[in-house]
C-alpha cells in the first residue's frame, strides 16, 4: 500500500521541481551543477571513480541475462507446449517496465521520496502480469508465435502500466501531479525511442541481406541515422531542460552502439570493421579538434579554475563585486573598466559552463562506444548455452558453439578497444589543455544522470537482445514460417573451416565466410 503524503508537502515538492527545471539551460551547465562537479572532483576517491566507470553497465547486463535462465521449448509446437515462455515473458516485461519507469522518473527528476524504487518494482510486476493476461488470449485462440509480438503487445503493455500505477500508487497518483506531469512529458520521447529501436532492427536485417558494396553504404549512413534521431529527440525533449541532451545522447548511443556490435558480430567483414573504425576515428578527430580549438577569454588551462573562482566570489559576496574581480588581476587586463570587466567575467563563466556541458556529451558518447560492445560480448559468453540463444535468430549460430562465439567476439572486442583509445586521448586533451580530468568528469556525469542512464540500459538492452526471439514472432521477411526461420538462423554464420581452426587463427579466415556469403 502506497504511503499517503500531506497535500502541503506535495505542493512544496512540486514548487521545488518547477523551480529547478525552470532555471536550467539546455546548452550549458547550470552554476549549481558546475560547482557540484568541482566538489565531486575534489572529494571523490579514484577507487569510487573506477567503480562507477566499470560497474555502471552491470545492472543492464544482469537484466539482459536474467531471462536467459528460463529453458524454452520449440515454439512451433504451439503455445500450450511452450509454457515456459510465460515465465520468460514475465521476467522480460517486468525488467523492461522497471527500466522504462526508472528512466522516465530519472529524466524528469521526480524525487525518489515521491516515487520510490519499491513502488517502481511493484508497478512493473503488476503491469507485467496484466500484459501477459491480455496477450495470452490471442496466443491461445489465434496463433503462436504472434507476428512481431513485442509490437503487438505494446498497446496492452502501456494500458497495463496505467492500471498498475492506479492500483499500486492509489491516492498518490492524484495527490502528486508531478508523476502525471512526468509521464505526460515523456510520452512523445518514449514513442520516438520505440521508433528508433524498430528502425535499427530493420537496418541490421537489411545489412545482413545485401551485398558487400551496399553494406559499406549502410555503414556510412548509420551515423546519419543516429544524428537524425538525436536531433528529433532533442526537439521533443526540450521540456526536460538540461536532461534533454543526456536523454538524446544516451538513447541513441546505447542502442546504436549495441546494434553496431551486433552487425560486427553477425557479419564480421574485414571491410565493415575498417569502415566503422575509420568513421569513428574521423568523428573523434573532428570532435577533439573542435574541443581543442574552442575560443576562450582566458588561457584555456585556466578557464575552468577562473570560472570557479568567479562564481564562488559572487556567491560569497552576494553580488558581482569589483574587489572580487580585481583579485584575478594576474589573469585579466589591469586596465579593464568596470563595464568591460563585468562583461569579461560573464563571458568566462558562460564559456566554462558550455565547455563542461559539451565535454559531458562527448565523454558519454565515447563511454557508450566502449562499454556497450563489452556488454554485448559478456552477454553472449553468459548465454550462448541457453535455449533462449538457440531460438534467437540473431544468436542461434552461437548456441553451444564455443568456436563461433570466440570468432565473433574478436572484431567486437577490437572495435571496443580502439574506441577506448579515443577515450584515453580525450582524457589527455582535457587534462593538458583545460586542466580537468576526463575520467572524473565522466564519472560525475554517470552519477548525475544515474537513474536515467540505468533505466535506459535496463530497458533497452534486453529489448534489443530478445526482440529477435522466435517466440516473440520477429520475422522481417514477413513470411512468418518460424520452422524455416529457425533452421536458417542455425545455419547462418557457421563455416566448417572456422570450426576446425584454433580460436587465435579464426579472425583471418573470416574472409572465407564473407566470400561465401557474397557467392550465395
Amino acid at each position: 500500500m502506497a504511503a499517503s503524503i500531506h497535500p502541503e508537502a506535495s505542493t512544496r515538492v512540486r514548487r521545488r521541481f518547477t523551480v529547478i527545471t525552470a532555471e536550467l539551460s539546455p546548452n550549458r551547465y547550470s552554476e549549481r551543477t558546475f560547482l557540484a562537479l568541482e566538489t565531486y572532483c575534489a572529494n571523490t576517491t579514484p577507487r569510487r571513480v573506477a567503480a562507477v566507470l566499470l560497474l555502471t553497465p552491470l545492472p543492464g547486463l544482469i537484466a539482459s541475462a536474467l531471462p536467459a535462465i528460463v529453458p524454452l521449448q520449440d515454439p512451433t509446437f504451439g503455445f500450450r507446449s511452450s509454457h515456459n515462455i510465460l515465465v520468460h515473458a514475465f521476467l522480460f516485461i517486468s525488467i523492461v517496465s522497471f527500466g522504462s519507469i526508472t528512466l522516465i522518473m530519472g529524466a524528469t527528476k521526480v524525487p525518489t521520496g515521491v516515487y520510490s524504487l519499491r513502488e517502481v518494482g511493484l508497478v512493473s510486476l503488476c503491469g507485467s502480469t496484466l500484459t501477459i493476461s491480455f496477450v495470452s488470449i490471442p496466443c491461445v485462440y489465434w496463433r503462436f508465435p504472434i507476428p512481431f509480438l513485442v509490437l503487438f503487445a505494446a498497446p496492452f503493455w502501456m494500458f497495463s502500466l496505467v492500471v498498475a500505477h492506479v492500483l499500486v500508487l492509489r491516492r498518490k497518483m492524484w495527490e502528486h501531479d508531478i508523476i502525471r506531469m512526468s509521464i505526460k512529458r515523456y510520452f512523445v520521447p518514449l514513442n520516438v525511442q520505440t521508433l528508433q529501436l524498430i528502425t535499427y532492427a530493420g537496418f541490421t536485417v537489411l545489412f545482413e541481406r545485401v551485398g558487400p558494396t551496399l553494406q559499406l553504404v549502410l555503414i556510412a549512413l548509420f551515423p546519419v541515422v543516429k544524428y537524425a534521431f538525436k536531433r528529433i529527440l532533442r526537439y521533443v525533449t526540450k521540456a526536460l531542460h538540461d536532461m534533454s541532451a543526456e536523454v538524446a545522447i544516451s538513447t541513441v548511443e546505447i542502442c546504436g552502439s549495441l546494434y553496431q556490435a551486433l552487425i560486427l558480430q553477425s557479419s564480421p567483414s574485414v571491410w565493415a570493421i575498417v569502415v566503422l573504425l575509420l568513421l569513428d576515428f574521423v568523428q573523434g578527430i573532428i570532435s577533439i579538434k573542435y574541443f581543442m580549438d574552442k575560443k576562450s577569454a582566458v588561457p584555456r588551462h585556466r578557464l575552468v579554475q577562473t570560472a570557479h573562482s568567479l562564481i564562488r566570489l559572487q556567491r560569497n559576496s552576494g553580488q558581482p563585486h569589483q574587489q572580487a574581480w580585481t583579485d584575478l588581476v594576474l589573469v585579466l587586463p589591469a586596465k579593464s573598466t568596470e563595464k568591460s570587466s563585468r562583461l569579461m567575467k560573464t563571458t568566462i563563466i558562460r564559456q566554462a559552463l558550455e565547455f563542461c556541458y559539451q565535454a559531458e556529451i562527448m565523454l558519454l558518447i565515447e563511454y557508450y562506444e566502449v562499454a556497450i560492445p563489452v556488454v554485448n560480448v559478456l552477454f553472449v559468453l553468459l548465454t550462448y548455452r541457453s535455449t533462449s540463444t538457440r531460438y534467437n535468430t540473431k544468436l542461434a549460430s552461437f548456441y553451444n558453439n564455443h568456436e563461433a562465439v570466440v570468432a565473433s567476439i574478436q572484431p567486437v572486442a577490437l572495435y571496443s578497444f580502439l574506441q577506448g583509445l579515443s577515450l584515453v586521448v580525450m582524457h589527455f586533451v582535457m587534462r593538458y589543455r583545460y586542466g580537468v580530468s576526463a575520467l572524473y568528469h565522466l564519472a560525475f556525469a554517470l552519477e548525475r544522470h544515474g537513474r536515467s542512464i540505468q533505466g535506459k540500459m535496463i530497458a533497452f538492452l534486453p529489448l534489443i537482445f530478445y526482440f529477435t526471439l522466435v517466440h516473440y514472432g520477429a520475422d522481417f521477411s514477413l513470411k512468418f514460417d518460424y520452422t524455416a526461420l529457425m533452421k536458417r538462423a542455425e545455419l547462418d554464420g557457421r563455416t566448417d573451416e572456422l570450426s576446425d581452426l584454433p580460436a587465435g587463427k579464426q579472425m583471418p579466415v573470416v574472409l572465407i565466410k564473407h566470400l561465401k556469403r557474397c557467392v550465395s
